[in-house]
């Protein structure tokens, strides 16, 4: 994913060709100083918790890819300095997506003989990893769409429609809701920001072309936002080769003691938020904030989500990345990230406007957007 946030950053710069915005390096350098300054209060309880060499190193490798992807922003800020650059980049891109999904079609369709899409490449199948790819995916999807639509080269086109084929098919199969909310607040917004009619006709015709399947189809939406009958993956036991157990276990994962205050969505009367309240990911959502309180506002330290006492060792994160930086890094953190974001927001939405049908620029905006509102599913940070 790190690499993903990184062509948020890069389009807008390439068309102004300088960074001059200090206010992003000042708030990237705050970033990194409370990263660390947090990793040091993490220390104690990391070395008391059940575990200590196993969540020291992950620890260490949270600091060191921190510290990587911010420094890869001005690697790529120079690599990428024309719209060549950036087209080899998303030919590329296109490539490698719609080759490893035609492997992971084959390994989990017809090797592992399931009706769902996964990305570990364990002896079974598995939903292990498959929110990261596929909010990766959704990030990437407007510069992909951008790409399909470029006038520059006819290949374009071609390396383009791969990309964007390969990840509609991922989203049919992978059933994950965020990239859901992640592709379609990337087509609302690239067609809403770009200035090209002719696309914007051709996106809302998509749109309302996948509006009235839904609409028609079979498909339960509320079933579907609660992972309830088809979509409980907890009830996906297809494996007709008996090569996955019911329990899994894992040699460096020690036992749990499930002491955990939730339940099921179909467990709990009301409506859609007291059904999420109620759930698994509305727990650690209530576990995060009552840690944010607890620590008057200041944070815990970071990685101290994943080793606090209520979590019996399981090692589950928080699966909101705004939650995970209120409770780890505080208001500091937590307000440092959003006025980052903020204000890559609003100097995108600039360049967007100065220059005259850029596709790419828009589709930097809309990736923004599209990171903005899935991290409130997934821990990416």
């Amino acid at each position: 994913w790190y690499l993903m946030i990184l062509f948020l950053l890069i389009t807008p710069y390439t068309h102004t060709n300088i960074f001059n915005n200090w206010i992003e390096a000042i708030i990237l350098l705050l970033l990194l100083l409370l990263l660390l300054g947090y990793s040091l209060i993490a220390l104690p309880q990391v070395i008391i918790s059940d575990d200590p060499m196993r969540d020291m190193k992950y620890l260490l490798a949270y600091d060191f890819k921190f510290i990587v992807s911010i420094g890869s922003i001005f690697v790529f800020w120079k690599a990428c300095s024309s719209f060549d650059d950036l087209e080899f980049l998303f030919k590329w891109i296109s490539l490698t997506y719609f080759f490893v999904t035609i492997f992971l079609f084959w390994k989990y369709f017809y090797v592992y003989e399931v009706n769902w899409l996964g990305v570990s490449l364990f002896d079974f199948p598995t939903k292990m990893g498959k929110n990261s790819f596929a909010i990766a995916a959704a990030i990437i999807f407007p510069y992909l769409v951008a790409f399909l639509f470029s006038n520059r080269r006819n290949w374009n086109n071609f390396f383009g429609f791969l990309g964007v084929a390969a990840i509609i098919a991922v989203l049919i199969t992978i059933q994950s809701r965020a990239m859901s909310l992640g592709v379609l607040v990337g087509l609302l917004s690239f067609g809403f920001f770009l200035k090209n009619k002719k696309i914007q006709i051709i996106i809302a015709i998509l749109i309302s072309i996948i509006l009235i399947f839904v609409s028609v189809s079979s498909l339960n939406l509320t079933k579907y936002m609660l992972k309830e009958g088809i979509f409980d993956e907890s009830k996906w036991r297809n494996y007709s080769r008996g090569i996955m157990p019911t329990i899994v276990s894992f040699p460096d994962i020690k036992p749990t003691i499930n002491t955990f205050d939730y339940g099921d969505y179909s467990d709990t009367e009301g409506g859609l938020l007291q059904k999420y309240l109620s759930s698994h990911r509305g727990w650690l959502t209530k576990e995060g904030i009552s840690g944010f309180k607890n620590s008057y506002f200041m944070g815990n330290g970071v990685s101290t989500f994943r080793i606090r006492p209520s979590n019996a060792g399981s090692r589950t994160e928080s699966h909101n990345d705004y939650v995970l930086l209120m409770y780890e890094q505080g208001i500091l953190g937590f307000l440092g990230l959003l006025l980052l974001l903020i204000y890559r927001i609003k100097r995108t939405i600039n360049v967007n406007s100065t220059f005259f049908e850029n596709t790419y620029v828009t589709a930097s905006l809309s990736s923004l957007l599209v990171l903005s509102s899935t991290l409130i599913f997934i821990n990416i940070y």
